[in-house]
C-alpha cells in the first residue's frame, strides 16, 4: 500500500517525535493557559502552581493528547 504525501509527512514527523523527550508544547504558553483556567474555575483569590506541578501537568497533558491523536489515526487508517 503506497502513502500518500500527506500520510508521508506525517509518519515522517512522528518518527522524530518519538526519538526525542522534548515537550511538544512550549512551556510558557502552556503556563499562561494553565494559570488562566484557573482563574476561570476558581472564585476569588490566586493561586501559585509549584514549576514541578507544572511539567507534570504538561506532560501529562501532551501524553493524553499523543494516545488520542494514535487511536484517532488507527481508527483511520482502518477505514480504508
Amino acid at each position: 500500500m503506497k502513502l500518500t504525501a500527506c500520510e508521508a509527512v506525517a509518519l515522517r514527523e512522528i518518527r522524530r517525535y518519538q526519538k526525542t523527550t522534548e515537550l511538544l508544547i512550549k512551556k510558557a504558553p502552556f503556563a499562561r493557559l494553565v494559570k488562566e483556567i484557573m482563574n476561570n474555575v476558581t472564585v476569588g483569590g490566586s493561586y501559585r502552581i509549584q514549576s514541578q506541578a507544572l511539567l507534570a501537568l504538561q506532560e501529562a497533558s501532551e501524553q493524553l493528547l499523543v494516545n488520542e491523536l494514535t487511536s484517532m489515526m488507527l481508527r483511520t487508517s482502518t477505514l480504508y
